[in-house]
């Protein structure tokens, strides 16, 4: 079957996107499962190994939302050539493995495809859309790096700084060697105390100081993540993210519709500002912040994205789904993340989203905490009204429905336990309950990132239409309706 022709390259692609073999296969298998259905179709071979591969890479996505790997080892590499097998002859395993990890996306793809699946150089180049000539050449330059240990000025990972108005430093890379968002970058021999949020063009990244001295124009940088390391201790405080919204967010004015009923409703989005997005792993933040990137596109608010120390690793790749419009989110690494606290009292955002894994865990996406999210954009009495009666009827649904062993095994990050619980349990027969679940299903939101894999289209409600169904539904008109009529809906009538 002509399909099979692409199974190694498609394995290395999700190899290189999930570093484990067995979640690679899995993806794999599912994918030219789907692809199959509609090979015919696609009739010219270019359009196809671009299909599969973006098939593929929904697939790992699909897998990364499901499951935070943390330090995931990669395997044993094999068909390597002489530099690799003195680099793995001078260091120990795990270090070489690091390094790998470590490489920036564009040079980790080819590495994986070429020497982990066996894929020629024009195989590699013909599935990811290149010419043979930037293969070799990022081929090239992962062989300069693995082979050399240690980071050294001259080598692709290293850059200069071309504009430094603390806590704001942008540093300018060769474009194969640029760092990814998250690196923690610092001058030879000195600790990190930098951090890249943000990635532009050509090789361009923009950072942030988060201790010591700012580097001077002109001073070359090393990242030292690619060294294997992953600084993890290099975070952003409270006090660094007030400095940093400052500095790169907008004067706060208007109000901006997403179309995305609990955002809308519970936590509206500025005209102009900044919009920071916190919240675990496992509640949907990524998938939320890649669908308000892409609705977003060229208008609107400064998005911060806040990831805890966890995180990094599942969120660079995640960044695949949106990586045309990335350039307008600043990622960070702060404590503050995951803190509800945090986020409950007030900070230097104009609108801040908090994704619940109380929400995540009953399947209710985007999982928007309706108490924890907050936004001093401008709203209507009207609007301000409704989700005032809408907090208060949701806030009486935890108290009446809370389920303290829930609690503890989320805490635990025990997902199936807490899933097993849900299905065993019951709400009381209370009419408040009931129609609070029906507002939370109301709630929930179809999301075009989710139309390829879902079949499902993506909806976009109108803040008024928003309004009239929460108004309703806390009226009592909807009752009688279950609350799986009106999961994943748009407007109440649709």
């Amino acid at each position: 079957m002509e399909i099979e022709r692409y199974r190694r390259l498609a394995h290395g692609t999700a190899l290189a996107l999930l570093g484990d073999h067995h979640l690679a296969e899995d993806a794999v298998q599912d994918a030219l499962i789907e692809a199959h259905r509609s090979w015919e179709s696609i009739r010219e071979p270019a359009k196809r190994s671009a299909w599969v591969r973006a098939i593929v890479r929904h697939r790992c996505v699909r897998t990364l939302r499901r499951r935070d790997f943390g330090a995931v080892s990669l395997p044993e590499l094999a068909s390597v050539d002489e530099p690799w097998r003195r680099a793995a002859d001078r260091e120990e395993r795990g270090r070489l493995m690091a390094q790998v990890r470590g490489l920036p996306r564009p040079l980790r793809e080819v590495v994986v495809l070429h020497y982990m699946s066996g894929c020629s150089h024009r195989e590699t180049a013909a599935f990811l859309g290149l010419p043979v000539t930037t293969v070799n050449n990022r081929l090239h330059l992962a062989r300069r790096f693995l082979k050399g240990g240690s980071p050294m000025l001259n080598t692709p990972h290293a850059g200069t700084v071309v504009a430094a108005d603390a806590p704001i430093i942008d540093v300018r890379f060769t474009p194969d060697g640029a760092p990814d968002v998250f690196d923690a970058l610092a001058p030879a021999e000195a600790a990190p105390n930098l951090r890249v949020v943000q990635t532009l063009d050509d090789g361009l990244v923009r950072c942030v100081l988060l201790g010591g001295e700012a580097p001077a124009v002109g001073a070359r940088l090393v990242n030292r993540t690619a060294d294997g390391g992953t600084y993890m201790s290099v975070v952003a405080t409270a006090e660094h993210l007030d400095e940093i919204v400052q500095a790169l967010g907008d004067p706060c004015s208007g109000m901006h519709e997403t179309g995305i009923k609990p955002v809308d409703l519970f936590c509206p989005l500025p005209a102009s500002g900044n919009v920071g997005l916190l919240g675990t792993s496992g509640t949907g933040k990524m998938v939320l912040a890649i669908e308000l990137i892409q609705r977003l596109r060229e208008a609107g608010p400064q998005l911060f994205c806040l990831s805890d120390r966890r995180e990094p690793a599942l969120i660079r790749d995640l960044r695949e789904e949106a990586e045309e419009f990335d350039r307008r989110v600043i990622w960070i690494v702060s404590n503050q993340s995951n803190d509800p606290e945090y986020a409950e009292r007030g900070s230097a955002f104009d609108t801040t989203i908090y994704t619940s894994p109380l929400l995540g865990i009953r399947g209710l996406w985007p999982a928007v905490d309706p108490h924890r999210s907050r936004s001093i954009a401008e709203t209507s009495e009207r609007h301000t009204r409704l989700a005032a009666a809408a907090r208060d009827l949701l806030r009486e649904l935890h108290t009446r429905t809370l389920d303290p062993m829930l609690l503890e095994v989320l805490a635990m990050r025990a997902w199936g336990a807490a899933r097993r619980r849900l299905a065993a349990g019951q709400d009381p027969d209370d009419p408040v309950v009931h129609r609070g679940r029906r507002l939370q299903a109301f709630l929930t939101h179809p999301f075009d990132i989710g139309k390829e894999i879902t079949g499902v289209d993506g909806e976009t409600v109108p803040l008024a239409a928003t309004l009239d169904g929460v108004e309703a539904i806390l009226a009592g008109d909807c009752d009688d309706r279950s609350p799986k009529s009106l999961m994943f809906i748009g407007a109440l009538d649709g």
